[in-house]
Protein backbone atom coordinates (compact mmCIF):
# COMPACT_ATOMS: atom_id res chain seq x y z
CA UNK A 1 0.00 0.00 0.00
CA UNK A 2 1.19 3.27 -1.00
CA UNK A 3 2.48 5.59 1.64
CA UNK A 4 -0.18 8.46 1.24
CA UNK A 5 -3.40 6.27 0.54
CA UNK A 6 -2.43 4.67 4.38
CA UNK A 7 -2.28 7.95 5.83
CA UNK A 8 -5.61 9.24 3.85
CA UNK A 9 -7.11 5.99 5.33
CA UNK A 10 -6.31 6.98 9.16
CA UNK A 11 -6.84 10.71 8.54
CA UNK A 12 -10.19 9.68 6.68
CA UNK A 13 -11.65 7.74 10.21
CA UNK A 14 -9.30 9.95 12.82
CA UNK A 15 -9.64 13.28 12.01
CA UNK A 16 -6.98 15.71 13.08
CA UNK A 17 -6.42 13.73 16.70
CA UNK A 18 -4.72 15.95 19.34
CA UNK A 19 -3.20 18.38 16.71
CA UNK A 20 -0.50 15.64 16.12
CA UNK A 21 0.40 15.40 12.26
CA UNK A 22 -1.23 11.65 11.05
CA UNK A 23 2.03 9.87 10.81
CA UNK A 24 3.04 10.54 14.12
CA UNK A 25 -0.52 8.93 15.12
CA UNK A 26 -0.37 6.37 12.97
CA UNK A 27 3.01 5.05 13.85
CA UNK A 28 2.49 5.07 18.13
CA UNK A 29 -0.59 3.21 16.83
CA UNK A 30 1.66 0.43 14.92
CA UNK A 31 4.09 0.66 18.05
CA UNK A 32 1.44 -0.21 20.48
CA UNK A 33 -0.22 -2.84 18.32
CA UNK A 34 3.33 -4.49 17.38
CA UNK A 35 3.52 -4.65 21.77
CA UNK A 36 0.66 -6.65 21.52
CA UNK A 37 1.03 -9.67 18.28
CA UNK A 38 3.47 -11.84 17.68
CA UNK A 39 6.90 -11.37 16.23
CA UNK A 40 5.96 -13.51 13.29
CA UNK A 41 2.57 -11.33 13.01
CA UNK A 42 4.48 -7.90 13.13
CA UNK A 43 7.03 -9.63 10.50
CA UNK A 44 4.02 -10.75 8.16
CA UNK A 45 2.36 -7.45 8.76
CA UNK A 46 5.38 -5.30 7.59
CA UNK A 47 6.04 -5.76 3.73
CA UNK A 48 2.31 -5.24 3.57
CA UNK A 49 2.93 -1.47 4.79
CA UNK A 50 4.64 1.78 3.41
CA UNK A 51 8.13 1.49 3.51
CA UNK A 52 7.91 4.50 5.74
CA UNK A 53 5.88 3.44 8.41
CA UNK A 54 7.94 -0.76 8.35
CA UNK A 55 9.68 0.39 11.58
CA UNK A 56 7.13 1.35 13.39
CA UNK A 57 5.62 -2.27 13.80
CA UNK A 58 8.96 -3.61 14.38
CA UNK A 59 9.08 -4.64 18.41
CA UNK A 60 11.85 -7.07 20.01
CA UNK A 61 10.19 -7.73 23.19
CA UNK A 62 7.81 -10.34 23.90
CA UNK A 63 3.94 -9.87 23.59
CA UNK A 64 2.64 -7.75 26.12
CA UNK A 65 -1.08 -9.38 27.61
CA UNK A 66 -3.87 -6.09 27.63
CA UNK A 67 -7.05 -5.78 26.47
CA UNK A 68 -8.47 -3.02 24.54
CA UNK A 69 -9.08 -0.94 27.36
CA UNK A 70 -5.26 -0.65 27.90
CA UNK A 71 -4.51 -0.59 24.02
CA UNK A 72 -6.72 2.68 23.78
CA UNK A 73 -5.33 4.64 26.89
CA UNK A 74 -1.90 3.98 25.85
CA UNK A 75 -2.89 6.04 22.46
CA UNK A 76 -5.29 8.21 24.96
CA UNK A 77 -2.33 9.51 27.12
CA UNK A 78 0.62 9.59 24.11
CA UNK A 79 -1.72 11.47 22.21
CA UNK A 80 -3.53 14.06 24.89
CA UNK A 81 -7.07 12.79 23.71
CA UNK A 82 -10.00 11.76 24.97
CA UNK A 83 -11.18 7.89 24.56
CA UNK A 84 -13.45 9.03 21.89
CA UNK A 85 -10.83 10.01 19.68
CA UNK A 86 -8.52 7.22 20.72
CA UNK A 87 -11.14 5.01 19.14
CA UNK A 88 -11.44 6.71 16.37
CA UNK A 89 -6.91 7.10 16.15
CA UNK A 90 -7.31 2.95 16.37
CA UNK A 91 -10.14 2.57 13.72
CA UNK A 92 -8.38 4.51 10.99
CA UNK A 93 -5.11 2.58 11.66
CA UNK A 94 -7.20 -0.98 11.27
CA UNK A 95 -8.80 0.07 8.31
CA UNK A 96 -5.24 0.97 6.55
CA UNK A 97 -4.39 -2.15 7.68
CA UNK A 98 -7.54 -3.87 6.22
CA UNK A 99 -7.14 -2.02 2.65
CA UNK A 100 -2.91 -2.94 2.95
CA UNK A 101 -3.66 -6.31 3.34
CA UNK A 102 -6.99 -8.74 4.62
CA UNK A 103 -5.00 -11.90 5.23
CA UNK A 104 -2.11 -10.42 7.46
CA UNK A 105 -5.95 -8.45 8.63
CA UNK A 106 -7.33 -11.95 9.93
CA UNK A 107 -4.13 -13.41 11.02
CA UNK A 108 -3.66 -10.02 13.09
CA UNK A 109 -7.31 -10.14 14.49
CA UNK A 110 -6.74 -13.84 15.60
CA UNK A 111 -3.75 -12.98 18.07
CA UNK A 112 -6.04 -10.38 19.82
CA UNK A 113 -7.95 -10.85 22.52
CA UNK A 114 -12.15 -10.62 21.99
CA UNK A 115 -13.17 -7.11 23.23
CA UNK A 116 -10.52 -5.79 19.94
CA UNK A 117 -13.22 -7.74 17.63
CA UNK A 118 -16.14 -4.70 17.24
CA UNK A 119 -13.53 -2.00 16.56
CA UNK A 120 -11.80 -4.52 14.32
CA UNK A 121 -15.25 -4.99 12.47
CA UNK A 122 -15.53 -1.74 12.69
CA UNK A 123 -12.17 -0.54 10.99
CA UNK A 124 -13.36 -3.03 7.95
CA UNK A 125 -16.99 -1.09 7.43
CA UNK A 126 -15.26 2.16 6.61
CA UNK A 127 -13.27 0.72 4.23
CA UNK A 128 -16.33 -0.14 2.04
Amino acid sequence: MDYQDFLKTVQQVAGNPGGHQIEHVACFTLQTLARRISKGETEDLAPRLPEELRSCIEYAGPPEKFDLDDFLQRLQEHLGVDRRVAEKVAKGTFAALWRAGTKEYTDMRAELPEDFQPLLDEAIGVTS
